[in-house]
């Protein structure tokens, strides 16, 4: 998730607002208004304005993402609405499989309700 959709996001995000700013808007010739909606002999917005606009946008959607993000982890803690295990993160509560020859045992400790429910779940 990481480094498929936050890295590249801001990377993006970041030389979109630079490029945005510092490129003259001479650069894009008749084009300009295809590249920035708002830029162009009709508008006032000019190249600096335009680039604290996509810095500003891609602040809008970090705030956003970890907003929603919060909004979600929390609301996932509350097992009696979704009835989900609190094993949110351990695959065995959701799936059932064998321990092969490349599989090494991994020491866990959890509290008596979880071990309780592993203990279901396995047998």
């Amino acid at each position: 998730m990481l480094y498929l959709h936050c890295i590249p996001g801001i990377l993006g995000g970041l030389i979109s607002g630079l490029v945005a700013g510092v490129t003259d808007e001479s650069y894009y010739g008749p084009d300009l208004n295809e590249v920035y909606s708002m830029m162009g002999p009709e508008y006032t917005r000019g190249h600096s304005k335009q680039g604290g606009i996509q810095i500003a946008g891609l602040f809008t959607t970090i705030g956003i993402a970890i907003l929603s993000g919060a909004f979600t982890g929390l609301t996932l803690r509350i097992p009696k609405i979704w009835g989900t295990s609190n094993l949110l993160f351990h695959d065995s509560a959701y799936f059932r499989y064998k321990l092969g020859e490349n599989d090494v045992k991994v020491n866990i400790e959890y509290d008596p309700y979880h071990l309780d429910r592993l203990n279901k779940i396995k047998h």
